[in-house]
């Protein structure tokens, strides 16, 4: 027999990503695990019983946890299944993904309230970028170092929208509408954004 595939594969904590599947024939995935986490275990499952499996090197019994494996954001876990032939092979791999940090940088902007100004962009980047099956949400708010929050509808319009990243993503933009207005004196606003930092979208 040289059915070397598996019919399964877990982690725990932490999920494959994308979900296993035998019909798709992939042997690359990613295991998706919260920041912080420093080990985790490998649960294989072959199609044929009479298969082996190795994981980083160890054997590991069927449709059994593995023991616990030390990683980190980039780990490659390695997992070998043998055939009943004792020649054929398949090689899985799993790369540990923990989801993306900010790192965002603001374009800073400013427009008189006599005319309609041009929305001054705000970049917001999250590193690395999402990998397959990561979606992750930034939430946001004003804050303001002088009265940027009474301004508000009045002065000036922002999407409040969290920032969502999907797989690939890394940059997003909020736009901030500066309004028109035709009073001769008037006193400047400064308007901050408090970032938070990402998490899987639920």
């Amino acid at each position: 027999d040289k059915d070397a595939r598996l019919v399964n594969l877990t982690i725990d904590p932490g999920s494959v990503s994308p979900e296993y599947s035998i019909q798709s024939g992939q042997t690359a995935y990613n295991a998706l695990v919260l920041t912080g986490t420093t080990s985790i275990t490998v649960t294989p499952t072959v199609n044929n019983s009479s298969a082996t499996i190795t994981v980083n090197g160890t054997p590991v019994d069927n449709g059994t946890a593995s023991g616990p494996i030390t990683v980190s954001q980039g780990t490659t876990i390695t997992i070998v299944v043998t055939a009943k032939d004792g020649v054929t092979q398949k090689t899985y791999t799993l790369t540990v993904a923990y989801p993306p940090v900010v790192v965002f940088t603001a374009s800073t902007g400013s427009g008189t309230e006599a005319q309609a100004h041009p929305d001054p962009a705000i970049t917001v980047s999250i590193t690395p970028a999402p990998v397959a099956g990561q979606n992750i949400i930034v939430p946001f708010q004003v804050t303001s170092a002088s009265t940027a929050n009474e301004g508000q509808g009045w002065d000036y319009t922002i999407d409040k929208t969290p920032l969502h990243f999907g797989p690939g993503e890394q940059t997003k933009t909020i736009n901030l509408t500066v309004l028109p207005h035709n009073w001769p004196l008037y006193w400047d606003r400064t308007i901050v954004l408090q970032l938070s930092q990402p998490s899987p979208a639920g």
